[in-house]
């Protein structure tokens, strides 16, 4: 929750890390690089509102099996 300096509204969000991922028996080589093309994407776009003011900034790191 962020309150803006110079108005009175409130901004809902979070500073952190998120993991995803999907179970082996629903994984698919093909949606895999659909998705992993998308977070590349929203690197540059940014997601969500805001994204003017700084908001939605995200960075892609892909999932190493040694990195569990």
């Amino acid at each position: 929750l962020y309150e803006h300096p110079h108005s009175n509204k409130w901004v809902v969000g979070f500073v952190g890390t998120v993991h995803y991922s999907l179970p082996d028996d629903t994984y698919d080589e093909k949606y895999a690089k659909v998705i992993s093309g998308l977070l590349k994407l929203a690197e540059y776009t940014n997601v969500g509102a805001g994204k003017t003011a700084g908001f939605g900034m995200i960075v892609m790191k892909p999932f190493m099996e040694k990195d569990q």
